[in-house]
């Protein structure tokens, strides 16, 4: 379907794989990496050859190209932040309780990515941006639990895609609800979600504006996922993973590094194949691919130029995974709207030698990203306001360019 090869289980592989991913969990309840790494070569046995397929096709999205200058770029952000749903409630000091923390840090970090190009070609807009960023992460320091992690709030009914997963919680779990945020910790690990993308926006904040109630707030949630075990969920353990990474980079605190690294080495990179996708079809799933991937280019730009053992698994693991995105992204077009460009820029970044299609391949997501931005009679996000913002490094990044790459 859609031009992709996707997970398509016999009863009996089935049988088999859900045998092979409860063998997964209880190996990673003990953090081992030997018995984590058995665990999933028993799943790639019971998948075969559907191992690293996606669970669900997606269509491709393709556009012409469409570069942009920085003005360019950050006039169209500003008209879309405008245009958002939530900046009118935000520019008056007013949060919006049923927004996650994924959302509101989806804007945060947008604004903290673009602020110095808002000053230079908007500057008029800087307010307005402020503001949002104020009150979002005023009200992500307002709702963070005594434990230190940033909850989800109530939206079921309200965002389909998460609505069954918290109904099930509420249902295993009625304590779990209190005050409109789901304040318990899911046995699954998915408390990870919001608490990782509120904490790395707090962060981004703190270091954008000084400001230090923000780093604090951070700070406190990267301290809760150091309590919190590795789940079978590969993508729920990289969020941890990755604030933990922006933790030590905004510290020096060589626990949140130690941690990352131990929770990429087991909980994490076992489950990475040569093909560069996660072994099991929901991490094989484009969105949760890119999240994973993310993962391993934020610890390898945190990790030390001397850890050169760390630093080239880690660019291996990126590159397969990058690798893998731009053959499908050439095959059936732009899949992700989430996380994919910010992905691709980020390697041109860090890979002194990426892949030769990459460059085409960012150009290709920037270019679907404005034309989903631009296709109504007024400009809008269309993709992730983080991504738009990516729109300006799309067009300004050049592979080749590490940051400390060795």
């Amino acid at each position: 379907m859609f031009g992709q090869r996707v997970y398509h289980p016999t009863p009996a592989m089935q049988t088999a794989y859900e045998k092979a991913r409860r063998r997964l969990e209880a190996a990673m309840q003990t953090g081992d990496e030997a018995r984590v790494t058995d665990a999933v070569s028993a799943v790639r046995s019971a998948l075969g050859v559907q191992a690293g397929l996606s669970e669900m096709p997606l269509p491709g999205t393709r556009a012409d190209p469409h570069p942009l200058t920085e003005a360019e770029a950050t006039g169209l952000f500003m008209s879309a932040l405008k245009n958002h749903p939530t900046s009118a409630a935000l520019a008056t000091g007013t949060a919006v309780r049923s927004l996650e923390p994924r959302a509101y840090a989806s804007l945060v970090m947008a604004v903290c990515a673009l602020r110095d190009a808002i000053a230079r070609h908007q500057p008029a807009d800087l307010p307005l941006a402020d503001t949002i960023v104020r009150v979002s992460c005023d009200f992500l320091a307002g709702i963070q639990q005594p434990d230190g992690h940033l909850p989800t709030p109530d939206v079921r009914g309200m965002n389909a895609s998460i609505t069954d997963h918290l109904q099930g919680e509420a249902d295993r779990n009625p304590a779990s609800l209190k005050d409109g945020f789901f304040i318990g910790i899911p046995a699954d690990g998915s408390a990870q979600f919001d608490n990782g993308e509120g904490g790395l926006a707090l962060l981004a904040a703190a270091a954008t504006y000084g400001n230090p109630k923000w780093r604090a707030a951070g700070l406190r949630a990267a301290d809760w996922t150091l309590t919190q075990p590795c789940v079978r969920n590969f993508n729920y353990n990289a969020f941890s993973l990755t604030l933990c990474a922006r933790a030590y980079a905004a510290t020096q605190d060589r626990t949140y590094l130690d941690f990352a690294l131990a929770r990429w080495r087991v909980c994490v990179a076992p489950g990475q194949l040569n093909s560069g996708r996660w072994v099991d079809p929901h991490n094989a799933k484009t969105v949760y691919h890119l999240i994973l991937v993310r993962a391993a280019q934020e610890l390898f730009a945190a990790t030390p130029a001397t850890e050169t053992a760390a630093r080239a698994q880690l660019v291996r693991a990126t590159r397969l995974g990058v690798t893998s995105v731009i053959a499908e992204f050439s095959s059936v077009g732009v899949t992700n709207f989430s996380y994919a460009l910010g992905v691709l820029v980020r390697q041109a970044q860090i890979d002194p030698r990426p892949d030769a299609q990459l460059r085409p391949t960012i150009e290709l997501a920037a270019s679907v990203a404005y034309a989903k931005a631009t296709r109504g009679a007024a400009p809008t996000f269309g993709v992730q306001p983080l991504e738009l913002a990516f729109l300006r490094d799309a067009w300004q990044s050049r592979p080749g360019v590490p940051v400390d790459a060795k």
